[in-house]
């Protein structure tokens, strides 16, 4: 037995399993071979085609599908829109609901010398068309008076209050009536009410 260090040993041309290495197993000075190290490291690494495998596997279960960039794609895409329930047609009539006019149909004023009040209309809105409605009010100073309002509405359309703008002795309300119920023409006679107070 040669007394070489480790870095002057021979370097062998290729390992063998039974090859043996030196190694301390729980304090004590033993053994082991290629072949071990071998089967221990092959429970620790894996190799591509493996990794492949199991992801393969992983997915058996799932639907896939690809939509190429041509008329075929484009056929299928509208068939899901109308799976869906919403044609073409159906999608801008939804979009023209909400396309507001500029009828001026309210200009009916009410009265009211009171820091609060409800001005009541009672006349034709059309849907899908906005205007003004005006309350004369004396105490009402032009770019300086705030309000709080709310609007209250027995009829057909659906009418939000857009805006106010304050002028010398008046307000003047902004409602749009937005048909959201696919309804058209005129809504006779509802009642209106917007309660304002006046912020001095």
């Amino acid at each position: 037995m040669s007394n070489k260090k480790i870095s002057e040993l021979d370097l062998v041309a290729s390992n063998a399993s039974g090859d043996q290495f030196a190694l301390v197993q729980n304090g004590e000075t033993m053994k082991t071979t290629m072949s071990k190290i071998a089967t221990f490291l092959g429970t620790i690494f894996t190799t591509t085609s493996a990794v492949t495998a199991q992801i393969s596997a992983a997915l058996v279960g799932y639907a896939t599908q690809t939509f190429a960039n041509n008329a075929a794609s484009t056929a299928a895409s509208g068939a899901v829109t109308t799976a869906n329930g919403y044609t073409d047609t159906q999608i801008a009539t939804r979009q023209l609901e909400y396309n507001l006019g500029n009828t001026a149909t309210g200009a009916t004023a009410v009265t009211i010398n009171e820091l609060s009040g409800v001005a009541t209309y009672t006349q034709v809105l059309n849907k899908k068309a906005n205007a003004y409605y005006e309350i004369n009010n004396n105490l009402v100073e032009a770019g300086v008076t705030k309000v709080e309002s709310k609007l209250y509405y027995e009829g057909q359309g659906f009418p939000i209050l857009m805006h106010y703008k304050t002028e010398a002795g008046k307000i003047r309300f902004h409602i749009g009536n937005v048909a959201v119920d696919g309804g058209a023409g005129l809504d006779t006679n509802a009642n209106m009410e917007i309660t304002f107070r006046l912020i001095m």
